[in-house]
């Protein structure tokens, strides 16, 4: 019989259940509350919301989901509303975002990945997904560093990058190209605009290939093999006939 802990995680919606493998998930979410934003900041506000509550009850053949999710927001300045380690559950999670306000200052985008960056390296554990969901206008403060340079660091150690352009960034094309560039590869899988159709499903499919891709890779010791083209050709059959057929994926009710 395969050994397992059934644990109160205070309604968290990655219930552990015996016979699967564990996937640890540390997830952090990075919220643009320059003045450049203000206009779209309640709107992000609330994605977070939405889409940290779909991940929350998110449950996957074959694996046990243990998701930790962490805030911050960044002006001229990048600052942690809530921390990897300060992990309890969904609703202490949302009233924390509840209790954010607008710093409406300039847009300093390296500082929020570094700051992210460096939250993952000292609250991270041990074989862990990482990724980070950057939210930005796609245009900095004239004294702001480099965010391509961070983000190549971030992406060094490990983690994965969403970015969300806010509004207005498809009539900005200095700003969209440093929005790919600052995006993991492949862009058609790691960059979206806030206002596109149906982004919260379309992220959930991503960050789900994204789970058990790197779970597969980091936790198992398989070594998979990279085709040129098509991005299923990227794991193993076993892993392929689990998740693209229907998207075997289920939504606890749990909250």
């Amino acid at each position: 019989m395969t050994n397992y802990k059934v644990r109160d995680n205070g309604g968290n919606g990655n219930f552990p259940f015996p016979g699967r493998r564990e996937c640890l998930v540390e997830v952090v979410f990075i919220v643009d509350s320059s003045e450049s934003a203000r206009y779209l900041y309640d709107q992000e506000k609330q994605f977070v919301k939405e889409l940290s509550t779909e991940l929350n009850g998110l449950n996957l053949e074959d694996y046990n989901l243990d998701i930790r999710m962490a805030l911050l927001q960044y002006s001229s300045s990048a600052v942690p509303v809530h921390r990897l380690v300060d992990w309890i559950n969904l609703e202490s999670f949302h009233r924390k975002i509840d209790r954010m306000s607008l710093l409406a200052k300039g847009t300093f985008t390296a500082l929020a990945i570094n700051k992210a960056a460096d939250m993952v390296k000292n609250e991270k554990r041990s074989k862990s997904v990482r990724i980070v969901v950057l939210m930005n206008v796609g245009a900095d403060h004239p004294s702001s560093p480099d965010a391509v340079t961070a983000a190549l660091a971030a992406k060094g150690n490990d983690i994965k990058i969403f970015v969300l352009g806010l509004s207005g960034v498809d009539l900005q094309t200095d700003s969209q190209n440093k929005l790919l560039a600052i995006a993991s590869s492949p862009t058609e899988t790691y960059f979206h605009k806030l206002n596109e159709p149906q982004l919260k499903n379309k992220l959930l499919k991503h960050m789900i290939l994204c789970f058990v891709f790197l779970a597969e890779n980091c936790c198992t010791g398989t070594v998979l093999l990279c085709a040129r083209k098509r991005r299923e050709r990227l794991v193993r059959p076993s892993w392929r006939e689990r998740i693209p057929r229907g998207w075997r994926v289920s939504w606890s009710k749990r909250r």
